[in-house]
Parts: C-alpha cells; sequence; structure tokens
C-alpha cells in the first residue's frame, strides 16, 4: 500500500525535476515520496540532485551518501558525491585555501615525476582555476588540448581556456579568450552556440554575468550586421533609380526574374518579381525588405532576445528581463515559454495584472498544462481579490493532474517565491 502512494509522488517530482526544471519543488515531492519509501536509493539520489542544483552541496552531499549505504557500488552516486565534496569545499568559508595550493604543488610534483599527461593536467587547469590563478590554468588547459585523445572532448577546454583568459582582461589574453572561443564554437555540436554565441557556454556553466555579456555582444553583431545589408539594399535602390541603367524582364517557365544591366548588387540577388513585366522604376519598399532577408534571414531571433531576459533574470535584474521578454513577443507571440518568464518578472516587479495577463497568454498556447504556472496565475489573481478567477485557476489545476489533490488540494504544499 505504502509503494502504491510513494509512485505518483516519484513519478510527479521527476516530471518537475526533468521538464519543468524546478527543482525546488521537485525536492519537496522526492522528500514526500520518501516518507513512503525511505529505503528507495534513486529517490535519495535524486532528492541529492535537487539539493545540487541550488548549489547547496553540503545537503546534497548527505543524500548521496544515504542512497550509496542503500547501493554502494553504484558509480553514478560514487561520481556526483565525489563532485559535491569537492564543490563544499571550494565553496565553504571554512574549507581552508591550502587545501587548492597543496592540491596544485602536488599535481605540479607529479607531473615533473611522471611527465605531462591529459588528465593531470586537465585536474591541473581546473584547480588553477577555482584558485583564480588564470594564466595558470589557461597555460595547463592548452597543454592539456594538444594531448586531448578525441576533438569533441576538446571543446569544452577551449571553452574553459577562452573563460581563464577573459578573466585576465589585458588587450592580449581577450585576443587569446576570443580565439579560443570560436574555436568551441567550431567544434560545439550540442549547445547551438554557432546561432547564439559563447553565452550558451556560459549559460550552461551558470556564470550569469559573462553569459549575459556574451549574449548581447551576439545581439549587438547581428543588428549591426543587419543596418549594413540594409545599407546596401538602399545604395541598389539608388541605383536602380539611374536612368543609364536599363531593366528588363526575362521570363521562364516558373517565374520572372529581375536582371539589371552593368549592376548585380548582393543585398537584391535573387529577389523575386511580383509583376509579370517590370518597366523603369525603382524597386519598391517590400522589394528592398526582401533583398535583406533573403541576404540574413536570421538578422532578428526571438530566442536570443529570450535568453539575454533570462540571463537578466538569473541576476535579478528583473526590468530589463521584461525588457527583452517583451521584444522576443514583438518577434514570435507565440512562444509560451517566454510568456510565462514574463510573467514570472513581472510578479516580481509588483505588476500583478500584467502577470495574470502573461500567464493568461502562456497558457492559452501551451498544449501541455504546466501546473506550476496555472498555480502561479491563481495566486497573482488572489492577491488581486479576483478570487473568483483563482478558484477557477486552481479547478484547472485539480481536475487537469491528480498528484496535488494527494496533499490535500495543494494547501501547504506549494511554496510562493
Amino acid at each position: 500500500m505504502k509503494k502504491l502512494i510513494f509512485y505518483p509522488f516519484y513519478a510527479y517530482a521527476m516530471k518537475i525535476y526533468h521538464k519543468d526544471k524546478d527543482y525546488d519543488k521537485a525536492r519537496e515531492f522526492y522528500e514526500k515520496a520518501a516518507q513512503w519509501n525511505p529505503d528507495y536509493a534513486e529517490n535519495l539520489f535524486k532528492i541529492g540532485m535537487c539539493y545540487k542544483k541550488q548549489r547547496k552541496y553540503q545537503q546534497a552531499s548527505e543524500y548521496f551518501e544515504k542512497a550509496l549505504e542503500l547501493n554502494l557500488n553504484n558509480t553514478k552516486y560514487q561520481e556526483q558525491l565525489q563532485i559535491v565534496s569537492d564543490k563544499y569545499q571550494q565553496y565553504s568559508l571554512f574549507a581552508p585555501t591550502k587545501i587548492w595550493w597543496q592540491e596544485i604543488i602536488a599535481l605540479e610534483s607529479q607531473i615533473q615525476q611522471e611527465g605531462e599527461s591529459f588528465g593531470l593536467l586537465v585536474r591541473l587547469a581546473e584547480d588553477c582555476l577555482a584558485m583564480k590563478h588564470y594564466q595558470k590554468a589557461a597555460n595547463a588547459y592548452e597543454k592539456a588540448i594538444k594531448l586531448c585523445p578525441q576533438k569533441e572532448k576538446s571543446v569544452e577546454l577551449y571553452y574553459e581556456m577562452g573563460y581563464a583568459y577573459e578573466n585576465l582582461a589585458d588587450e592580449v589574453s581577450l585576443k587569446s579568450a576570443e580565439i579560443s572561443y570560436k574555436k568551441a564554437i567550431e567544434l560545439d555540436e550540442e549547445l547551438e552556440s554557432k546561432r547564439y554565441g559563447i553565452g550558451v557556454f556560459h549559460f550552461a556553466k551558470e556564470r550569469w554575468k559573462f553569459a549575459n555579456r556574451a549574449f548581447l555582444q551576439t545581439l549587438h553583431s547581428c543588428e549591426a550586421s543587419t543596418a549594413s545589408l540594409r545599407g546596401e539594399a538602399e545604395a541598389s535602390v539608388a541605383k536602380a533609380t539611374d536612368p543609364h541603367l536599363q531593366i528588363h524582364s526575362l521570363a521562364d517557365q516558373n517565374a520572372n526574374h529581375l536582371v539589371i544591366a552593368r549592376a548585380t548588387p548582393e543585398a537584391i540577388h535573387n529577389a523575386e518579381s511580383r509583376n509579370d513585366e517590370v518597366e523603369s522604376q525603382s524597386p519598391r519598399n517590400d522589394e528592398m525588405a526582401t533583398a535583406i532577408t533573403l541576404a540574413h534571414p536570421k538578422s532578428s531571433d526571438d530566442l536570443l532576445l529570450k535568453k539575454i531576459g533570462e540571463s537578466f533574470e538569473r541576476l535579478y535584474d528583473w526590468q530589463n528581463a521584461i525588457k527583452y521578454y517583451q521584444e522576443s513577443l514583438n518577434l514570435n507571440y507565440q512562444n509560451p515559454q517566454t510568456h510565462f518568464r514574463l510573467g514570472f518578472a513581472q510578479e516580481r516587479m509588483g505588476d500583478l495584472k500584467g502577470a495574470v495577463e502573461s500567464y493568461t497568454q502562456g497558457l492559452n498556447r501551451n498544449n501541455d498544462l504546466n501546473t506550476y504556472w496555472v498555480y502561479r496565475l491563481g495566486f497573482c489573481l488572489s492577491m488581486l481579490q479576483d478570487f473568483e478567477g483563482a478558484a477557477q485557476a486552481l479547478l484547472n489545476l485539480q481536475t487537469t493532474n491528480a498528484y496535488p489533490l494527494l496533499v490535500g488540494g495543494g494547501g501547504d504544499f506549494y511554496v510562493v517565491d
């Protein structure tokens, strides 16, 4: 009977953890599940992972140790325990700095005795980075890259080397960082860095300030490229109005195309004519816009703007987060996640009416109902004293998902941020 009650909580916690990525709420469900099956090792491990995601490394290590007591040979548990133990030592106020010095000295001594190897150099680089010895870290990463057995494994090494150089901040180091980042982007096949730039690496590493700065640089680069293309197109329009230029149409079985004698500007190359016959006149504004779009179709990217908003949100800069979420929605109003994030930022700024509108728009566009956002909508409505609307929102929450019913209709289960 207890296991029958355990699995609904466990399954719902998995959904929140993997899909919603709300680790605080997922942890609460895992802990409720543990009340019904305290000896389920994977559930204890998941509680530890929730704490790890929140950078609560001491609590995480406690649950990883509990999981290992039940499954001593599980290498996944062992690896995560080692990671959080290292992290705890790194960030703890009581962790003596000399530990890192000792490790660096020990590694350097081992390298002198045994020679340079990929594993030793990577460990040395990581320890130097933790101690903010950025030049030493960059040098160690550079040597490790040369010994890297597989190119795909060198992606993160190039990124970390660039990060070390960027922290040095002098002109030569920033140039080296740029080269390293370009190499990481070139080899990357997972993070869409070719589209969004090095900011996706920073974001994945939770280096929010660096991610924010990198995303903004990518955006400015796109804007500069678009402005350049617009200038080329406008110059093409000026040339096309020259009476000495002869414009005539060529017809084939599929379409009519413009051919400009003595002028073939790239910005309007391949633009299709909408008329069967084109007279000698200046191109229309919509033709110029088509030329720009053909030349650079990704000059405006709603997802890039959304990522900028998310980076500002991680920095608790709600005002700028709202700005970029709204700009993202101007390009793509149908993305429910952008509406949700906008609502969350508006709620933090005290704009409850705006948050209600954003949550509503997001829910109307989301095929898979997210119970957390339904709850936030209900909460904002209740704060605005729209109790009927709040009751309806929470009723929708109850009728579409059975798990909250198991804890008495949501009661004290939900945590208001």
